[in-house]
């Protein structure tokens, strides 16, 4: 008796475990159209950006993250919702370095689209993911989770 309860409660633990670990998909989608705002006064600068560069820059990660939001469900259905969220991190990656290494305006705008892809995969896949795994009388407060990220 004493080892299924153990039994349940570690799992309990990897299930709110795993709950936050997906909902960092809300903590990079938070992060990275907030973090935009700060940047923008040294990117404007080091790429010499007009107002309209300077929109098109910020507005990137949205239009990549529609993007991403539309395929998310086709692709989650196909893949999983797992390896899909796994996939998003990769890229989200794979963005950020480019981001970082970025040349000229256009590389840093497809970049910025590619991270929003990203950001729409893991934001439309991450709280499914989260709610199949979580038992249902914590299934809300685990979901909260991803909303909470997107907030901090």
């Amino acid at each position: 008796m004493e080892a299924q309860r153990i039994d349940a409660r570690q799992v309990g633990r990897n299930v709110v475990m795993t709950a936050a670990i997906a909902g960092l998909g809300g903590l990079l989608f938070g992060y990275d159209t907030g973090v935009i705002a700060g940047a923008l006064l040294f990117i404007t600068p080091d790429f010499h950006l007009t107002s309209f560069e300077s929109g098109l820059v910020v507005g990137a990660v949205p239009i990549g993250a529609v993007l991403g939001a539309a395929f998310a469900g086709r692709l989650s259905d196909a893949y999983g919702r797992r390896i899909l969220i796994i996939a998003s991190s990769i890229v989200f990656v794979i963005g950020s370095l480019i981001c970082a290494a970025a040349p000229g305006t256009a590389v840093l705008v497809i970049a910025r689209v590619l991270l929003g892809v990203a950001i729409g995969l893991a934001s439309a896949t991450a709280p499914v993911y989260i709610s199949e795994v979580a038992p249902p009388d914590i299934r809300g407060r685990l979901v909260t989770f991803f909303q909470l990220a997107v907030t901090i």
